[in-house]
């Protein structure tokens, strides 16, 4: 796992929620969407899959993502990387809660992805 995909993670949780939100009015309008000409259904029933394909996609992603982050040995280091990338907490915060300074926990994450970066290679 690279920092850009942790970063991704919050992209995707959006993400997520925009298209349960479309899908969600697709849904309530399909009765009228039904009732039209069967070219509608088939172009409701494509943005219907399409949507519905994007979610999984998305989903699976903050699943690995999570899996990761649980996975991770260190607890210190997996609390930080859960409540930044996942809780969207700021380094900040996380260094207050820690009783540590922001530029600590932050150099102690960027040394975990670089050691990560390490392993992934060899």
């Amino acid at each position: 796992m690279t920092y850009e995909e942790a970063i991704e993670y919050k992209w995707l949780v959006r993400e997520i929620a925009q298209i349960q939100s479309a899908l969600s009015e697709l849904e309530a309008q399909y009765k009228v969407i039904a009732e039209s000409n069967p070219k509608t259904r088939r172009e409701y029933n494509e943005v219907w899959r399409t949507l519905d394909t994007r979610m999984k996609a998305c989903v699976a992603k903050c699943e690995c993502f999570e899996r990761w982050v649980s996975e991770v040995e260190d607890p210190i280091i997996r609390d930080y990387l859960y409540l930044r990338f996942v809780e969207g907490r700021t380094w900040v915060e996380i260094g207050i809660q820690y009783n540590r300074k922001q530029e600590t926990v932050r150099m102690t994450v960027s040394r975990f992805f670089e050691k990560e970066a390490q392993r992934s290679e060899a």
